[in-house]
């Protein structure tokens, strides 16, 4: 399954850099939780994770922190996990379902 990368606008090369950051963690998570709709990106700083069928207001916040690539895929697994279980969502393939349980 591919997976889609929107970029608004890059205005320096540390803009490329964290947009390719970002890529990495939406593969990572396609690959750990196949066929869910994740959304990921960079703002403020930090690396952002929603998930498609929740609460938008919803998401997972990742430091900027230098990541080996066994330490960013571990991190990328624990927030994808944690968005799916408050979600109430499988942690699994994804089933078609909307996540709506949210427990904070």
């Amino acid at each position: 399954m591919d997976t889609e990368i929107g970029i608004d606008e890059i205005t320096s090369t540390g803009d490329i850099a964290q947009m390719e950051v970002a890529k990495m963690v939406a593969q990572i998570l396609t690959e750990i939780y196949p066929v869910h709709l994740w959304r990921v990106g960079w703002q403020g700083g930090a690396i952002v994770v929603k998930h498609s069928a929740t609460d938008n207001r919803y998401g997972y916040i990742m430091p900027p922190e230098n990541f080996s690539y066994s330490d960013l895929k571990h991190a990328v697994m624990l927030a994808g996990g944690e968005i799916l279980e408050r979600a109430g969502l499988t942690r699994g393939a994804w089933d078609g379902e909307m996540g709506n349980k949210f427990e904070m």
